[in-house]
C-alpha cells in the first residue's frame, strides 16, 4: 500500500466536485482509506440536509467503492496504543480517529496525504504529505 487519503481529502474533493482520480500518475491500487475515514464520511451522509445527501451520499458511495478500506486489526491496535502513549508523554495529543488513521497508515507501510499536516506530523514515524506542500 502506497498512500492512505484522510477524510480531509476526500471532503475537500467531494466539496470541489472532484474527480476521485485526482492524481491519474497514482496506481488506484497502491491507494486506500481507513475504515474510521469511511465512518467519518457515512457521519457526513447521514448528516447531509436533504438538498445535499443526495450528491453526497453518491459521492461517498463512490469513494467505498472506489477505494480500498484498512481494517482496524489487532495489529492496528497495538500501533495505536504506541502513537496514544508517545503522544500523552510528549503533551502533543492529535485526534482519537487521526491516531487511527495514523496507525492502520504505519501498519501498512503507507504515507497519510491530508490537509491536517499538523496534526498527523506529531506521529513519530508516520510519513504525511499534502496538497498544500
Amino acid at each position: 500500500m502506497g498512500l492512505i487519503i484522510d477524510t480531509s481529502l476526500v471532503i475537500k474533493l467531494e466539496r470541489e466536485g472532484a474527480s476521485l482520480d485526482f492524481n491519474p500518475t497514482l496506481d488506484p491500487d497502491a491507494v486506500a482509506i481507513s475504515a474510521v475515514t469511511v465512518s467519518e464520511l457515512l457521519v457526513g451522509t447521514y448528516r447531509s440536509a436533504s438538498d445535499q445527501g443526495a450528491r453526497r451520499t453518491a459521492f461517498v458511495e463512490a469513494v467505498l467503492e472506489r477505494f480500498e478500506a484498512l481494517p482496524i486489526t489487532r495489529s492496528v491496535a497495538r500501533i495505536h496504543a504506541q502513537i496514544t502513549a508517545s503522544l500523552m508523554a510528549s503533551g502533543q495529543m492529535i485526534g482519537q480517529h487521526d491516531r487511527w488513521i495514523a496507525a492502520t497508515a504505519i501498519e501498512a507501510g503507507a504515507t497519510v496525504a491530508t490537509l491536517d499536516r499538523k496534526d498527523f506530523d506529531r506521529v513519530p514515524g508516520l510519513q504525511v504529505v499534502s496538497p498544500n506542500d
